[in-house]
């Protein structure tokens, strides 16, 4: 059996930023050892011990490099915890972070609710950052960095930008690779597509309830990891059938002038620890 080892790598989000496109990629390099979905233990599972995370590490700890990866280690509710956690834990390890227009995340965010049936159809974007303010706080970089910038060195932390991808996947996933320590070469997945809203909800509804039983036959036949293993394998299939449902939509041109007023220093504090110019943002 593997040994127990903590992870090398670990990755802090953010959501709607490409991570599930990330975890994709990390999945597929040979030098990287990881659960294909993210374990949240210094955030929402830290309650059940260091041996209870070692032990989900341990089937991956035979490959060079171990990393977890998880994209609520940026959530504004967790990410001072967090980063403190890490550092108690893996105060040498190497973090990453992907990030994108902070406008369009929380816009990503919004709708992703809707296709999950978080969020009624019926709710306008306006109302659901009123009612959700965790929308826009997740996209507070500066804010979150900063965070891990107590404990970490600045050259432990790699900042993604959601741009670079979109203008060169290889690059993008190339630059991680390579601060990670690996070939800098992996199999790309099809780059993310825009989001949208959805035509009919219980379209929705009834995909997520066939998965859902799927999910717990698996796991009353004792096939929950080969099950797992197989839905990966399909993931592209699965996106399909919902982006069938999916309509695009945009925000309201008002909505946009109120946000980019709201970022506006957060973004100017995040050029100047990244050092990147996101005039483009504002």
């Amino acid at each position: 059996m593997t040994g127990t080892r903590p992870p090398d790598v670990i990755g802090l989000g953010c959501r709607r930023c490409a991570t599930s496109w990330l975890h994709e990629c990390l999945n597929r390099h040979p030098q990287i050892g990881k659960p294909r979905r993210g374990l949240h233990f210094f955030s929402e599972h830290h309650g059940n011990g260091s041996e209870w995370y070692l032990d989900r590490l341990r089937e991956y700890a035979d490959r060079p490099v171990l990393m977890e990866f998880s994209v609520s280690y940026s959530y504004p509710e967790y990410c001072e915890e967090a980063a403190r956690r890490i550092h108690d834990m893996v105060p040498h390890a190497k973090l990453f972070i992907s990030i994108r227009n902070p406008i369009e995340r929380a816009f990503s965010d919004y709708l992703r609710s809707v296709r999950m049936l978080e969020t009624g159809a019926d709710v306008p974007f306006e109302d659901a950052i009123r009612t959700s303010p965790v929308l826009l706080e997740r996209g507070l970089y500066a804010r979150i960095i900063a965070r891990y910038l107590e404990p970490f060195p600045k050259e432990q932390l790699l900042v993604l930008l959601y741009d670079d991808l979109k203008a060169d996947p290889a690059g993008f996933v190339g630059r991680l690779l390579e601060f990670i320590g690996v070939e800098p070469h992996v199999p790309l997945p099809e780059t993310p597509a825009s989001g949208g809203t959805v035509r009919w909800p219980l379209y929705n509804r009834l995909v997520f309830s066939a998965k859902k039983t799927a999910d717990c036959v698996a796991r009353g036949l004792g096939l929950a990891a080969p099950w797992e293993r197989f839905k990966s394998k399909r993931r592209t299939a699965y996106v399909k059938v919902l982006n069938a449902n999916v309509v695009e939509t945009e925000m309201a041109s008002q909505t946009r002038a109120d946000l980019c007023a709201y970022y506006e220093k957060d973004i100017a504090r995040l050029e100047q620890l990244t050092g990147r110019d996101l005039t483009h943002w504002k």
